[in-house]
């Protein structure tokens, strides 16, 4: 047996395979049946070229079958590229018509008529054709519907996915590749050079775009191949046992192959089947995947439209509430009208103070919207923190002395070094983290230090408090927010001013450290919920601000009825530059995807 001849089997026995399994791998969908018939074109192509070049009594048969068959591939080619990778829109009746007729009609004058291949004639080779007086029909045919196959694929090319334009693009090659060999080889050679030689390899050529279509199958999906592969790789193997066992010498030997035989086709269905499985439950998380997306981005364009209610509703609702507690205040400071009723004045200072918690609480929403719109401008510059303490300190002495606590600043020996911040801003984290140690102590007091620590003592501290937060968290099915994005959440410089405030109130237990820096989130205990109102904001809000100004806050120590020690670093003026720099790295896209990030108009604290 010849080398040809061994290539010649090995390429039928291989095509015919994959296009079985192309075929059954899903019968009804149009795309593997057109792929499935263009590669048998394809086989016929070949094993008719094959038999053509041995002279003999067939020989103008296979002859004809060879022309017949590369106009069956071309003709499968223009129905592939209509639903290549997927099909826009259902092929009209007259599309139909056009591709069809042509092609019968060439077909019947091929095989029935004289008119293309008028006969053969022995060459060196094998044999050559005699062309007829419509010969030249048979290229113009070809070279129509291949045009039109790229018109189609082209047309369909710019309304792709990436991934399907991918799959296009590998087909472009291939196909480019194979009718270049194949229009040199059938073509060009015959008309040009009287010379039918290189037409005995012009079919091999569509062995390329089946190659590069493989390809696109194995790279990129375009049909299952894993599928198919182990489809392919059972067949082969089962396939070669059949051999062996029809060869076997004895009938023992036949026996013990066959049931080998039996338990490998057994074996491999079980495979073949669990691949499939596989496949479908991949195909089942792929659908999840995609709807849980859709959701996800279903619920990002809802919370925006929340969000900008909020910052909308809060703005409007905030001038006409700060102008009731405006006014309440001059009644009752100044005495503008006089009250012979006590209830009365009493019910004045209720409203009074249900107006001042209104205000507190609209501001807060219309801040935080700001915040996670990115819209929050923060206005840094050299502070002196010892008096920055003292006049926070000054303005919650009143509510200090309403609790009967004491409220009061350690000042340092020595004056620490200016920090680089936002006074307005630094003040609202102070009163946000004093306020909460007010209400829920019920004696004793709270007490504000200052400490530097090194940035890497502190972020080594924060690390491992929100480990322990974390691991709370799991078990409780909650999150510990991240205020800003991973590029602004970056402490600079080589130390840090910390500042502390501690109270002797009722603590935080553990189990409520993950839900703390939570939005609307407040401590479970019956004390807290009846004696302190609020919205639970505060902390929110104070750690978005504290990590605006790369610095950190966290509970530095708390027990249950043992007080807490809030504890919150911010940068030294020494630092300014790198600050500086470091908020220059961020692009305005890359901010406005930091949620929450300091940027915007200024706040009107």
């Amino acid at each position: 047996m010849s080398y040809s001849t061994i290539i010649l089997l090995f390429m039928v026995i291989l095509n015919v395979g994959l296009a079985t399994i192309v075929l059954f791998n899903n019968l009804k969908n149009r795309l593997n049946q057109i792929f499935a018939f263009f590669i048998l074109f394809v086989v016929l192509w070949t094993i008719s070229n094959y038999f053509a070049n041995f002279y003999g009594p067939y020989s103008l048969f296979w002859t004809q079958m060879t022309f017949a068959s590369a106009v069956l591939v071309a003709f499968t080619l223009v129905y592939f590229s209509y639903y290549f990778p997927k099909s826009e829109r259902k092929i009209s009746n007259k599309e139909h018509l056009i591709i069809t007729i042509p092609t019968i009609l060439i077909l019947l004058l091929l095989l029935f008529t004289k008119t293309v291949i008028a006969g053969i004639t022995i060459i060196e080779t094998g044999t050559g054709v005699e062309q007829g007086i419509l010969y030249y029909i048979w290229p113009v045919y070809f070279l129509l519907f291949i045009i039109f196959t790229f018109y189609n694929l082209i047309k369909k090319y710019r309304n792709l996915n990436k991934k399907q334009q991918i799959q296009m693009r590998i087909l472009f090659v291939g196909l480019l590749l194979s009718l270049l060999l194949a229009i040199t080889t059938n073509l060009l050679f015959p008309l040009i050079l009287k010379n039918d030689t290189l037409s005995n390899y012009g079919p091999y050529s569509t062995f390329i775009i089946i190659g590069f279509t493989t390809y696109a199958i194995i790279k990129h999906e375009l049909l299952n191949i894993r599928v198919i592969a182990t489809e392919t790789l059972v067949a082969l193997i089962i396939l070669a046992l059949i051999v062996q066992t029809l060869l076997s010498k004895s009938w023992a030997e036949g026996l013990i192959r066959t049931g080998f035989l039996l338990l490998v086709a057994y074996f491999g269905y079980l495979l073949i089947r669990s691949v499939i499985q596989e496949i479908e439950r991949r195909k089942e998380v792929e659908k999840l995947s995609r709807e849980l997306e859709k959701a996800n981005l279903h619920l990002q364009e809802l919370d925006k439209l929340k969000s900008e209610f909020v910052s909308i509703a809060s703005h409007d609702l905030l001038t006409p509430v700060a102008a009731i507690e405006g006014y309440l205040s001059m009644i009752l400071d100044e005495k503008l009208i006089k009250l012979k009723n006590p209830k009365l004045e009493d019910y004045l200072h209720r409203v009074y103070d249900s107006a001042k918690r209104l205000t507190r609480l609209i501001t807060d929403l219309l801040n935080i919207s700001r915040i996670e719109e990115g819209r929050l401008r923060s206005e840094k510059q050299p502070i002196d923190i010892n008096e920055t303490i003292k006049s926070v300190i000054k303005e919650l002495s009143i509510q200090a002395d309403k609790y009967h606590l004491y409220l009061r600043f350690d000042e340092p020996k020595e004056k620490p070094k200016p920090i680089y911040a936002d006074e307005d801003q630094l003040k609202e984290i102070l009163i946000n983290l004093i306020g909460n140690s007010l209400k829920f102590t019920r004696s004793g007091g709270v007490t504000i230090s200052l400490e530097t620590l090194s940035t890497h003592e502190i972020e080594s501290r924060v690390a491992k408090l929100e480990e322990t937060a974390l691991s709370q968290a799991s078990k409780q099915g909650e999150m510990l927010p991240m205020m800003v994005g991973t590029k602004s959440r970056v402490m600079l410089g080589d130390e840090q001013l910390v500042i502390h405030v501690k109270d002797t109130g009722v603590g935080i237990a553990e189990d409520e450290l993950p839900g703390l820096f939570q939005k609307f989130y407040r401590g479970r205990t019956l004390w807290t919920v009846k004696k302190t109102p609020g919205t639970g904001l505060g902390l929110y809000i104070s750690k978005s601000l504290v990590e605006m100004h790369n610095g950190r806050i966290w509970v530095n120590e708390s027990r249950r009825d043992n007080g807490s020690d809030f504890a919150f670093s911010v940068p030294f003026v020494k630092d300014s530059i790198i600050v500086g720099h470091h908020e220059k790295k961020l692009t305005l896209e890359e901010e406005a995807k930091l949620k929450p990030l300091a940027k915007g108009p200024t706040r009107d604290f």
